[in-house]
């Protein structure tokens, strides 16, 4: 009898070939042998001669092409042995070799059976596959509907009229769900129905449609776009929210295209049928799994969609045959946040209401509107112009940003230190203790069970007051503006020691239930990057009730301008807040220049060149005057510089004042949808072509180039002097000028004329990067869309001065990339490139290679760079990615010793919460590696993984450890956060001089970095503290200038972190470094006391910085005195604040007189702020101050108490 053997991972086929088989056996022209590919079988003996059994083999893959090493290896093996076969997939290369006695006609008609469905068809299917008949004489598939919308009972409608005439309401409004054709067909049901329900109850029509992703026009399959012009008539769109329950992007499978979605414009609110059933997934910390992060979540995100949460979960019947079940809780989650958006629609503009929500970390005065790189308050000034001139009921719009913070200021905020009896009393924003008991009695059981372990019985003490929850914040017409609640570790001092997971407090869950149910916002606005609502403790995605952001947001519509440099943190926003986002730009970039000492040492320099061709004889006493100003000048360190030639000490100087006069900085801050104009467009523009973009080189490259040069070299080697005579760093300031100058022209003169190298640089400004930073005013803009209930067009995220122009124009609701490609082949090599300078810069100052490299591992950089950093875990080890044809990771090898030139190097991964949640898949890949690593026949002394998993399990043992389990924990190398859990704890450790000693950093950052992600490992905190204790070498990447490590607390809290717990574990600090590859066309790695002298002269004791953030007000303040407190964390981690930099903190911040006034105006909690930081510095012995400067930063501190009570 003749065999079909059908291989797929598709689980609806796979069902449908049971079915065939078990329900009409006797109409089978063969027997079919199933193998469920979810599994790929172990190649062995026994699977070919299942092959070599099969008179006709057929394949069918839910991935692209052959993406997977037994895909490829089945394609080679049918190819070269098997007489009757086909591969199903779209493969280009290999179109004449996926099959093989199957012509067209017959494959055309087997698609069709499979494509059309049902049990028949499939019947059909298996009998076609065995038939030798022509076509002709083949049964046509049975007919089912392309697209239909189902009713109550599971029938369905080929139009919307017919249901609206048979089910429907005309005064109702409507809210769409699209679900997949198969599951009805099936029978598959049941969650469908919930929803129409759900939706029904609320006086919603339920249009749930099915229809297919792509066309076929081979078979004759439709569109979705297509399914709903036929449903629906052309470009009609009968409904104001679309769910969609089905996964991937409508957009790469050719369901619509993004003109398409914009002309439908409705909201896509995203639901999930996940691959696990309900119980595993309420158990399961991190929500779903990797697959479902990326094709239930992560694609779909491309096509701007706000997410809605899981509304299925898979079960698994008696036959072993799948059905999605309802969710029900959720289920009316997904639907009341359709309603919520559909609301918005309806609502007149005069009386919507909108909470607008400005951050506050820390939860001080000095730091409202804490977002980074954007003027809060001036946004949300010009933003609050916008709303009143479209007909909001506003009040009042201050005349100026400062205006508004006057006004947000002398209400209630979360400054405890301004707190009086008055200011409390008059609050505005107020829940009685017995509404808020009541409302908390509504939460989980296991949600009142934490808080009131945490925070005591409700409403607990935080702000609580004559017995009613004080609620931040004032009304402005129909607008509640407000600050965001401290997140608690404040509060709970002791809790940053023992409790990473800590709940929020009773009076941040009071605020936004106040928020939703009392003020009645529609809709909520937080204003820029970041909150803390996205990163309380929850499920990582797919959340639940139980989870605080659900808590929170509830059903809210959530509309978050947020920078689109900072793309993990956003897709954050989206996954566990449902937030749309509107991505904004970057602050004004330009160059640092040089000013003052720097200015002098340069002219020092110069003066020199032309006394070596003028005046030889006096070449050597100026000599000896430039290693004195180059030490002043802290370019070189005063002991080694005592001891180098002078012609080296020019040689470096020439070298780093080069480097720092070009040096990308930013200019100021963004504002909500004001582009850069005049000269700020020339920096910006140059900012932008000075990197490679894509296909189009540097401007740099180019004009060096066509001046007879290798940039790269160049930019290397800045103080050697070329055969011509001139040193390089002479020809680099004439290359930038040349850049500067082209670009000018370009921008300003219409019949401009370039260099033909130049022309496709020239023709990308003038085309794209000019009218894309044009179109900044789609900010707000978008905004408005948005609080209409529209559609906010989707784009990707990253750094547009660092390669990444394709996030341009802003405006739009940002995404990220697919994990499951990551790290990319360029990124890969980048990796191999930062690596290989460490282990240099290590042998050259230790003359050994390093055993243990421990590297900080975010989702962000990761994102921009396409896997840098997780290339540079790779590379370490002596592994490199298998990469399949469409870009994928498909596998791993293990490069050989003999190619690699070195010992394999041990590697410690530190995790981000953030990077656990969004790439999950490549963070496997790294643990993968590790395991290949360990089971390699190498010495020691080759393999120093393997050298300390020897040292580890003898421990281990030693300590009473099964030898197995021994093995499996000392195989560890990613670590991070508990479950729920995100950051490190340090930055709030430090900030609330929570801490005594280095003792305490490490303790907490140990406590909060611990944990691994095996759930086959006991958790044993010795473990991580084991990699600390061989750590020689510590690593945090950064791929832009847009953001650096003094722009957040995360820099020296994850990095700084990790060097003070070496440091306590080890007794000796590790050599750290900063690696930069913000362009992908030279990268470097620099000492960590390196960047640091970078960053604070060339941007934030730079005069330029300075009168920028002058020009920025209150924000401008508040970010200067965030640079101080980030300085004094590095130093409180690293010990890698010189004495200098303070000083010029003090004398450029705190006393110089002009500077002082202005913040004493416009923000004195900022200044005082900064006072207490030096003094704290002082006084913990960081910074040796002189007495004079101590008096003076005193007699300001007191000073600024008079200032700020009689604000």
């Amino acid at each position: 009898m003749s065999r079909l053997l059908y291989i797929s991972n598709l689980g609806k086929q796979i069902q449908y070939i049971e079915k065939a088989v078990a329900t009409y056996p006797e109409l089978l022209q063969g027997e079919v042998d199933l193998c469920n590919m979810k599994k790929p079988p172990q190649w062995d003996a026994d699977f070919e001669s299942r092959l070599r059994a099969a008179d006709v083999v057929l394949v069918t893959n839910m991935g692209v092409g052959l993406d997977s090493p037994f895909l490829e290896r089945l394609e080679r093996w049918l190819y070269a042995h098997h007489p009757k076969y086909w591969i199903d997939v779209v493969e280009p290369k290999k179109t004449d070799i996926l099959y093989r006695n199957l012509d067209e006609d017959k494959r055309v008609l087997l698609e069709s059976y499979r494509r059309t469905s049902g049990v028949m068809n499939y019947v059909r299917l298996i009998n076609g596959a065995f038939s030798t008949k022509p076509t002709s004489e083949w049964e046509e598939p049975d007919p089912i509907p392309w697209q239909a919308i189902m009713g109550r009972e599971g029938n369905i409608y080929e139009t919307y009229d017919e249901f609206m005439d048979a089910e429907g309401h005309r005064d109702w409004p409507s809210i769409a769900v699209y679900f997949y054709r198969d599951e009805w067909i099936m029978g598959d049901i049941e969650y469908q129905q919930a929803l129409f329900e759900e939706i029904y109850k609320h006086q919603y029509n339920p249009i749930i449609f099915y229809g297919q992703y792509g066309s076929n026009p081979r078979v004759g399959i439709p569109n979705m776009k297509l399914s709903m012009n036929h449903l629906f008539g052309k470009n009609e769109f009968p409904f104001d929210v679309l769910i969609n329950t089905c996964k991937f992007s409508f957009q790469s499978l050719g369901a619509q295209t993004l003109e398409e979605l914009k002309l439908q414009d409705v909201p896509i609110v995203q639901g999930y049928t996940i691959y696990m059933d309900e119980k595993s997934w309420a158990e399961n910390p991190q929500g779903v799994t990797p697959l479902d992060v990326n094709l239930s979540i992560s694609q779909p995100e491309i096509d701007g969609v706000i997410q809605g949460g899981v509304v299925a979960c898979q079960t698994y019947d008696e036959r072993g045959h799948y059905v999605y079940l309802p969710v029900k809780e959720r289920i009316a989650a997904i639907v009341q946040r359709a309603i919520k958006w559909s609301t918005l629609r309806h609502i007149p503009v005069s009386e919507r209401k909108v909470a607008v929500i400005l951050h506050n970390y820390p939860p001080k005065n000095s730091n409202i509107g804490s977002a980074a790189g954007l003027d809060t308050p001036e946004s949300v000034l010009r933003l609050l112009r916008d709303m009143k001139a479209e007909g909001y009921t506003i009040d009042t719009v201050p005349e100026t940003s400062a205006d508004l913070m006057d006004v947000v200021t002398s209400h209630m905020t979360n400054d405890r230190s301004m707190l009086t009896d008055e200011l409390l009393a008059s609050a505005e924003g107020r829940l009685s203790s017995d509404d808020y008991k009541s409302y908390f009695a509504t939460l989980p059981e296991d949600t009142q069970t934490a808080m009131v372990k945490s925070w005591g019985e409700a409403p607990g003490d935080v702000f609580v007051y004559d017995d009613d929850v004080i609620i931040p914040g004032f009304s402005n017409g129909n607008l509640w503006i407000t600050v965001q609640p401290p997140r608690g570790f404040g509060e709970n001092v002791s809790a940053i020691y023992h409790d990473p997971c800590l709940p929020p407090p009773h009076q941040y869950l009071a605020f936004y239930h106040w928020v939703r149910d009392v003020f009645e916002a529609d809709a909520v606005i937080h204003v820029g990057t970041h909150g803390s609502l996205e990163w309380l403790p929850g499920k990582g995605a797919g959340l639940s009730a139980s989870c605080y952001p659900e808590i929170g947001i509830s059903s809210l519509p959530n509309i978050y301008p947020y920078w689109t440099t900072i793309i993990g943190e956003g897709i954050q926003a989206k996954r566990r807040s449902s937030a749309c986002l509107v991505g904004h730009l970057s602050p004004p970039m330009t160059t640092a220049g040089l000013y003052d000492e720097f200015e002098e040492l340069e002219a020092l320099l110069d003066e020199h060149s032309h006394f070596e061709r003028e005046h030889p004889e006096s070449v050597s006493t100026l000599g000896e005057v430039i290693r004195e100003k180059a030490m002043e000048c802290h370019l070189i360190d005063k002991e080694r510089g005592s001891t180098m030639t002078v012609d080296d000490i020019i040689t470096e100087v020439h070298e780093k004042l080069s480097d720092l006069k070009h040096m990308q900085m930013r200019n100021g801050l963004h504002i909500l949808g004001q582009g850069p104009e005049g000269e700020a467009l020339e920096e910006f523009i140059t900012a932008i072509v000075s990197t490679p973009q894509g296909e189009i080189a540097s401007g740099l490259a180019t004009i060096a180039e066509e001046l007879g040069y290798d940039w790269s070299y160049m930019a290397e080697h800045a103080g050697e002097i070329h055969l011509d005579g001139i040193r390089y760093s002479v020809t680099i300031d004439r290359i930038w000028n040349e850049l500067r100058s082209f670009v000018r022209h370009v921008i300003n003169i219409p019949d401009y004329t370039v260099l033909e190298r130049l022309e496709p640089l020239a023709n990308a400004i003038v085309r794209e990067y000019i009218p894309k930073l044009g179109d900044t005013k789609n900010e707000l803009t978008s905004i408005s869309n948005a609080l209409q209930g529209r559609y906010v067009e989707p784009g990707p995220g990253g750094a547009p001065s660092s390669g990444q122009v394709d996030v341009l124009p802003t405006g739009r609701n940002f995404y990220g990339l697919d994990e499951r490609a990551l790290p990319t082949k360029i990124a890969y090599q980048l990796g191999i490139e930062l690596a290989d300078q460490v282990i240099a810069d290590y042998i050259l100052n230790e003359q050994r290679y390093p055993e243990t490299i421990g590297i900080i591992l975010w989702a962000t950089s990761n994102s921009r760079s396409h896997g840098q950093c997780l290339g540079e875990f790779l590379y370490l080890l002596g592994v490199r990615p298998k990469w399949q044809s469409g870009g994928r990771v498909s596998g791993l090898e293990v490069i050989p010793l003999e190619e690699l030139q070195r010992p394999r190097i041990d590697v410690m991964g530190r995790i981000s919460g953030l990077i656990r949640d969004m790439m999950p898949t490549a963070i496997g890949w790294l643990d993968k590696a590790v395991e290949m690593v360990a089971e390699l026949d190498e010495s020691l002394e080759d393999n120093y993984v393997k050298k300390h998993i020897h040292d580890d399990v003898d421990w281990l043992v030693e300590q009473g450890e099964d030898p197995l389990l021994a093995t499996k924990k000392a195989r560890l190398r990613i670590f991070g956060d508990p479950p729920q859990a995100y950051g490190t704890g340090v930055g709030a450790l430090i900030e609330g001089k929570n801490w005594e000693s280095l003792q305490d950093i490490a303790q907490v950052y140990s406590k909060w970095s611990s944990f691994h992600l095996h759930k086959d490992i006991p958790q044993d905190m010795r473990l991580f503290q084991r990699r600390l204790t061989t750590m020689d070498v510590t690593i945090k990447n950064e791929d832009n200038r847009e953001t650096h490590i003094m722009s957040a607390d995360d820099y020296y809290s994850y990095h700084g972190g990790l060097i003070a717990a070496v440091q306590t574990a080890k007794g000796s600090a590790p050599r750290a470094y900063v690696g930069d590859s913000s362009d992908r066309s030279r990268v470097v790695m620099r000492p960590l006391g390196d960047e640091i002298r970078r960053v604070v002269q060339g941007e934030t004791q730079n005069p330029k910085f300075i009168q920028a953030m002058m020009k920025h007000g209150y924000k401008g303040a508040s970010d200067m005195s965030n640079v101080v407190s980030h300085s004094f964390g590095w130093d409180v981690t690293s010990d890698v604040v010189p004495d200098w930099v303070y000083e010029g903190y003090a004398n450029k911040y705190a006393l110089d007189k002009t500077v002082q006034e202005w913040m004493r105006n416009v923000n004195p909690w900022a200044l005082q702020r900064i006072t207490e930081i030096l003094l704290e510095a002082s006084q913990r012995g960081y910074w040796d101050a002189s007495p004079e400067m101590l008096q003076d930063l005193q007699s300001l501190f007191i000073s600024m108490e008079g200032v700020i009570e009689g604000r």
